[in-house]
């Protein structure tokens, strides 16, 4: 299995200025493949520094990305980092030059001389072409490794792995053969819940890597292996043990899974939400799936509007509080009425001691889902930073959904 390294560069990623979020996308790219992402080592802007990662780099491994730092401006060093690591010159690539020229002259710029400093490329490099922007990529052939140099901008990044790196890797470096991987996603349990269960099941792992990567309300469950280990009997184990709590055997999150069968059994949605800063709206309304799935939704940010718009007594109100079973019900009810959709689904949640009622604590929450057989609903107590808990209180509500689909 081909193993490579990250070397992500850019002062801004260490000091707070942006987030970097390539080996997250640069793994899911090569996993695929039978590759291995085994590092990602972040550097600022400091030439020995940069050059020093890309050396030790490829004392590891064969595959090795370099990212970030391909620019006009004087703080863009990395070409020139990478080109002493492998001791090579810099060149200018003279028809990569005169393509950009052209991009430049196409919207008005001036193609000066610090916008040509991105064509200069490590000698005896392959140009990557650089569909959506203007520096280039580099592949540099060595003996034994490669390394792929590419532009910081996540458009661009995807850009040139997706259109010139993936299709030589799968030409040049074939994926193994023996290598296998199965992805289960889970809902309604945490991670540490998933890892007990298996155990206490004697789910047996030897020669299978098991790894888990748990997001705010579902867990991803990732079992690998090489040889001759068939995974197919792990994987009805996995079946067995977790069961109802799987939801996807892919990477995917509740919204597409749930959003994909109300448009297989042509069902309809809509929401209602309390406390929960509008996260159930968010992750259904902007989805590409939702159009002719999601009818709406509303986040009530004030509690008067319970009885002004939906119908909620203020007695009901006063006994039961904002965050109740009897609230989260109502406003199901409402949701499928008010939209004129198939299902619909509430979500009340306690994320501060601002919202009214007898005995109500942070964390506590309900889910509701209402359809033409009935009202479902549940209670759940969750903990942690008030924005996850917007957010798990969300994925509690489609997780009911999924469970009362048919």
């Amino acid at each position: 299995m081909h193993a490579a390294e990250l070397v992500s560069t850019g002062t801004e990623l260490l000091n707070g200025g942006r987030i970097n979020t390539h080996a997250n996308l640069l793994a899911r790219m090569l996993a695929p493949l039978g590759f291995a992402l085994v590092r990602d080592t972040t550097v600022r802007d400091d030439l020995d520094a940069i050059e020093d990662c890309v050396r030790q780099a490829l004392r590891r491994v064969d595959l090795v990305f370099v990212s970030g730092g391909l620019g006009p401006t004087v703080d863009d060093i990395t070409r020139d980092a990478v080109a002493r690591a492998v001791g090579r010159n810099l060149v200018l690539d003279e028809a990569y030059s005169s393509l950009l020229a052209r991009k430049y002259a196409s919207v008005g710029r001036a193609y000066n001389e610090p916008a040509q400093r991105q064509a200069f490329v490590a000698e005896g490099a392959e140009v990557l072409p650089n569909p959506v922007g203007s520096a280039p990529g580099q592949r540099i052939d060595l003996e034994g490794a490669h390394i792929f140099v590419l532009p910081g901008p996540t458009g661009e990044f995807n850009a040139i792995c997706e259109q010139s790196i993936l299709p030589w890797l799968r030409e040049h470096l074939p994926r193994p053969a023996t290598h296998m991987q199965r992805v289960w996603m889970i809902a309604g349990l945490g991670e540490s819940d998933v890892a007990a269960r298996l155990e206490e099941a004697g789910f047996d792992p030897t020669g299978i890597e098991v790894g888990y990567c748990a997001h705010p309300g579902e867990v991803e469950l990732r079992l690998d292996a090489d040889g001759d280990i068939d995974l197919n009997a792990a994987a009805a184990e996995i079946r067995r043990i977790l069961g109802p709590h799987l939801f996807a055997e892919a990477r995917l999150a509740l919204e597409d899974v749930l959003l994909q069968r109300l448009a297989d059994i042509q069902g309809t949605l809509a929401t209602l939400e309390i406390a929960t800063g509008g996260q159930l709206a968010a992750l259904l309304a902007s989805h590409p799936d939702a159009p002719g799935v999601y009818r709406g939704g509303a986040t009530i940010p004030a509690l008067d509007l319970l009885h002004s718009e939906f119908g909620v007594s203020p007695e009901i109100l006063a006994e039961h509080g904002a965050a109740s079973e009897a609230i989260a019900r109502h406003l199901a009810a409402a949701a499928r009425i008010r939209f004129d959709a198939a299902y619909g689904l509430s979500v009340s949640a306690v994320v501060s001691d601002t919202l009214p009622g007898p005995d109500r604590k942070p964390g506590e929450l309900f889910v509701a889902v209402a359809s033409a057989a009935g009202v479902e609903v549940r209670k759940l107590r969750m903990f942690g930073d008030p924005a996850i808990r917007r957010l798990r209180a969300a994925k509690a509500g489609l997780d009911l959904l999924r469970r009362v689909l048919p």
